[in-house]
């Protein structure tokens, strides 16, 4: 079956087939990716396997309300943040992050996408992905807040992604609703490897963990 890519719809919130994007470069599909570059993952993952991920990784934020209990979603050393799935309707009710493999070079994917985590927040709202474009990362998060009920709580975010190659970024933004009175943004210098934040029934606040 062939699937047709969307950022924020796609109901398979890890699949990438397949894409040209806007400046006109042909991405390579994941399952070509892995044969082309099994070797070099292979053994730069046992090489920072080594390592651990509070070595490798800064925390940028949270942002948003000071309620909930604190919670990560971070990708494996040595990978890169591609996306964050979602679950929202007035709020930002549940997340968690969407990464996959780099090369040893960090110029291209090299393996399968994956969630790190389960996802964090509450049960409610409606699912959405916010995704970068197939061979591009993420670098930075905007977040929105605002009330919910009686507390300061997510109310929506966009996110940053940028081409391994190039200088060429792009923002890619999930729906979102309800009164927002606040937003700041947050940036990695170079490529972001999670989130963290609080959560409850809801997403309380919202952060990037950055690669050191």
């Amino acid at each position: 079956m062939t699937l047709t890519y969307n950022s924020t719809t796609s109901s398979c919130g890890v699949c990438y087939p397949s894409k040209t994007n806007g400046n006109g470069r042909n991405k390579n599909t994941i399952r070509e990716h892995i044969m082309q570059k099994a070797a070099i993952a292979l053994s730069f993952g046992m090489g920072l396997g080594l390592l651990s991920t509070s070595a490798l990784a800064d925390d940028v934020g949270p942002y948003g309300g000071g309620g909930g209990g604190d919670f990560r979603s971070e990708c494996r050393p040595g990978h890169a943040l591609i996306g964050i799935n979602l679950r929202s309707g007035t709020a930002l009710d549940a997340v968690v992050a969407i990464c996959i493999p780099l090369n040893q070079e960090k110029t291209e994917w090299g393996g399968e996408a994956y969630e790190p985590t389960q996802y964090w927040g509450g049960g409610g709202g409606g699912y959405q992905k916010a995704a970068c474009n197939p061979g591009d990362v993420v670098t930075k998060l905007r977040v929105f807040r605002g009330p919910w009920n009686d507390i300061v709580v997510v109310k929506g975010f966009t996110i940053t992604c940028k081409d391994l190659g190039s200088d060429y970024s792009y923002v890619v933004a999930p729906t979102s609703g309800g009164t927002v009175t606040g937003k700041n943004t947050m940036k990695c210098s170079e490529i972001a490897t999670g989130i963290h934040g609080g959560s409850g029934t809801m997403v309380d606040s919202l952060g990037l963990v950055c690669a050191d």
